[in-house]
Parts: structure tokens; C-alpha cells; sequence
């Protein structure tokens, strides 16, 4: 019974030219909306250049202020990633300081929805009510073993190496404000993923494991925290 309406379809003369008709049309549309992608994606690289291109008398000055500031601005502007890259190839203090301020304050294309700006204490991070996440340490030289920025107090040593502070209580740094929370550390290509909460300074963390990023000296750590109060939410389109 099927078999007879397949070969009375395919036996009608104007079958023939109306398939090849829709398959032609939907061909068409995947071809244009791939072109339109491709302009797109074109001209978003374009314009990033652009931006770059403007940049570039910043990144090369002397002055390491100068060449901090262009890189967190292009930070700032959507390109966190091609940010820390360039803070690689400019790698003087000024790049150096600026790649740090990124891992630090860098936005997400991802962020949404809204986050807690809180203050956390250590109580007991072993129960249900406990939170995980990342978040940035600070710039360590190895060569040296020093932290050339530290947005946590460290207890005990004041220079201890990243690793010690695995298991250790610390608390945010007043020097340098409220510490960003991300569910995940950047990606090699230096994504950054949504901010969850915002831990105010004091906040105290257990710290559970310690990463460097991509061999750069930049150490994110994975952290236990606790809501002790919510100081306010807001909302981030960013």
C-alpha cells in the first residue's frame, strides 16, 4: 500500500521539478545564512582590530601606567582573551600588571542574572550550606617566590608558596576591594566564565586547591565559602 503511494508520487511528472524546486530553496537559505555569518564574524574581527590598531601607541609607551590601562581597557571593551594575550607579547611590568588586573575584574559575555555582592565566615565549610567556586589569587613569581599582588590576607608567612595555602582559612584583602567568584578558572584561551557572587573584603575562604593559569604566574583557586550576609543583589547584563 505505501509502496504504491511512493510510485505514484514519483511517477507524477511535476514531482520531479517542484523537489528540486524546495531542495534548491533550502540550499539557498543554508548558503545565506552562512555568508551572513561569515560577515559577521568578519567584521567583528574587523572592528576588534580596530580597537586594537587604536591601542597600539599605549601598549608600546614606557610608561607601565600607560600600557596597564590600554590593556584593561580592552579588557573592558569585550576582549578579555585578546587582552591577556597582548599582555603577553607587551610583557613588560606595565603588561604584567595588566594581565593581573584582567584576572582580577575581568567581565563575562556569559553574565547573567544576578549576584550576591556578600560577606562569608568560615564557620563549618563541611555542611550542605557551604558554596564553591574560583577565584584569583594574585601574581606569583617562582623565580623569585614572591607574590608581586596578593588579594588575600595570608595567615602565618607573608610570602608562603601557592601550594601551602591549600586547606588554609584567608580572607579578602582590604587593600584590594571586593574579589569577583566564578564558577570555573579562565579557559587557556582566556575565557572567562559568569560571576556567581562577590565576596566583599574580610570575607574570609577555605582555600581547596591551587592552579596556576597557562604557566603565567597568574594562581586561581578553587574555594569554599559561606553566606554570612547579603549585603545586596543586583543585576548584570554584562
Amino acid at each position: 500500500m505505501c509502496s504504491n503511494k511512493w510510485n505514484k508520487f514519483f511517477s507524477n511528472p511535476a514531482t520531479f521539478p517542484a523537489l528540486i524546486t524546495a531542495i534548491s530553496t533550502i540550499i539557498v537559505a543554508l548558503v545565506a545564512a552562512y555568508i551572513t555569518y561569515s560577515y559577521n564574524e568578519s567584521q567583528k574581527r574587523i572592528l576588534q582590530m580596530q580597537t586594537i590598531e587604536k591601542f597600539i601607541p599605549h601598549l608600546e609607551s614606557k610608561k607601565n601606567t600607560e600600557v596597564k590601562a590600554a590593556l584593561v581597557a580592552i579588557s573592558a571593551l569585550g576582549n578579555p582573551p585578546v587582552a591577556l594575550a597582548l599582555s603577553d607579547i607587551y610583557s613588560s611590568a606595565g603588561g604584567k600588571e595588566g594581565g593581573d588586573a584582567i584576572m582580577a575584574s575581568a567581565t563575562s559575555g556569559k553574565q547573567i542574572g544576578k549576584t550576591s555582592i556578600i560577606i562569608s565566615a568560615p564557620s563549618n565549610y563541611t555542611d550542605g550550606d557551604a558554596k564553591a567556586g574560583w577565584v584569583y589569587l594574585g601574581s606569583y613569581s617562582s623565580s623569585s617566590n614572591k607574590w608581586t599582588t596578593q588579594y588575600f590576607k595570608f595567615a602565618g608567612k607573608s610570602q608562603p608558596q601557592p601550594k601551602d595555602l591549600e586547606t588554609k582559612i584567608v580572607s579578602v584583602n582590604e587593600r584590594t576591594g571586593q574579589l569577583n567568584v566564578r564558577n570555573n578558572m579562565p579557559s587557556p584561551q582566556g575565557e572567562f566564565s559568569e560571576i556567581t557572587d562577590v565576596l566583599e573584603p574580610k570575607s574570609e575562604v577555605k582555600i581547596n586547591a591551587v592552579k596556576e593559569w597557562q604557566s603565567s604566574g597568574y594562581m586561581w583557586a578553587n574555594i569554599s565559602y559561606k553566606k554570612k550576609q547579603a549585603i545586596a543583589d543586583y543585576s548584570s547584563k554584562r
